[in-house]
């Protein structure tokens, strides 16, 4: 994914390359050459939408680079060779970390609110389901297992949460307590999951939610 940003992000700085030394060609015909310009820009922005959204990068490119001038088309190239720069020193990581998180409290803040409202057991269902992304998420961070393979069918699967927990644990991401902790909140989402409602009440439902928040917090 990474190699293939890169190679999208060189491309990009090559078009904008040739752009402007079209620009300061003797007797250029600059109109014949402004439709190159827009297609490069529309081609740009979608590409920063698509991996940035419309923050960060995206909103610099967007304002910054509108009219096919060599101040705007050095802008852009600048602007080009400092997202490629921030990619290899691994800026897209910590991105994807921050929108995982922004999700992460999307999903925890709707959780709440069919609590507070009385439908607990979609609430830790949704609660469960934060909790193994972020198993996932932080197995990814550590360089650490997230599928396997089927011993009967030799096809390659999703590891389940428990086996990331324990993974996690065994490389001291986080200690046995932890481990432990976890193991028992699944169990929990398990029993929402499988109509086992009666084996537990709205206030342990609470209690879930608030260690799903200081785990995300903590370790993502």
């Amino acid at each position: 994914m990474k190699e293939k940003i890169l190679i999208k992000l060189d491309k990009l700085i090559h078009e904008a390359t040739n752009l402007l030394e079209n620009l300061k060609m003797a007797n250029f015909n600059k109109a014949m050459e402004e439709p190159k310009f827009s297609a490069f820009r529309t081609s740009a922005l979608s590409f920063l939408k698509s991996m940035f959204g419309e923050e960060h990068y995206y909103h610099k490119f967007n304002s910054g680079v509108k009219y096919y001038a060599d101040y705007n088309v050095v802008l852009a190239i600048e602007l080009l060779k400092k997202i490629k720069n921030d990619v290899e020193e691994g800026w897209l990581d910590n991105l994807r970390g921050l929108v995982s998180a922004e999700l992460f409290s999307d999903f925890l803040d709707m959780a709440e609110h069919l609590t507070e409202e009385g439908y607990k057991d979609p609430a830790a269902v949704i609660i469960g389901s934060v909790l193994e992304e972020n198993l996932r998420q932080l197995s990814l961070k550590s360089g650490l297992p997230i599928t396997q393979t089927d011993t009967k069918s030799g096809k390659v699967k999703p590891m389940k949460a428990e086996s990331m927990n324990i993974e996690l644990a065994k490389n001291n991401i986080y200690n046995l307590t932890y481990q432990k902790l976890i193991t028992g909140w699944l169990d929990l989402r398990n029993k929402a999951a499988h109509g086992l409602y009666s084996e537990y009440d709205s206030n342990i439902v609470v209690s879930f939610l608030l260690f799903v928040r200081d785990f995300s917090a903590k370790f993502n």
